[in-house]
């Protein structure tokens, strides 16, 4: 595994650039928890990310515990 670090004015193009240098498969990116008001203000990155690759993007998110009943 290696560290790589970019700097690059876009979250998503520098994600796709990277994918691209390494031959990548997929794209593996944890889900945000941000509300729709944050995501239209700052972006949906892992939305721009599928809409300009075609190498396939997996979307994880954390599974949450249901609350144990009283």
């Amino acid at each position: 595994m290696q560290t790589r670090v970019l700097t690059h004015t876009s979250v998503s193009e520098a994600i796709i650039e990277l994918s691209y240098r390494c031959q990548s498969d997929a794209i593996l990116l944890g889900a945000s928890r941000e509300n729709l008001l944050s995501q239209v203000l700052k972006g949906n990155v892992p939305l721009e990310i599928a809409q300009q690759t075609d190498i396939t993007v997996i979307l994880l998110r954390q599974v949450e515990e249901p609350e144990a009943s009283s």
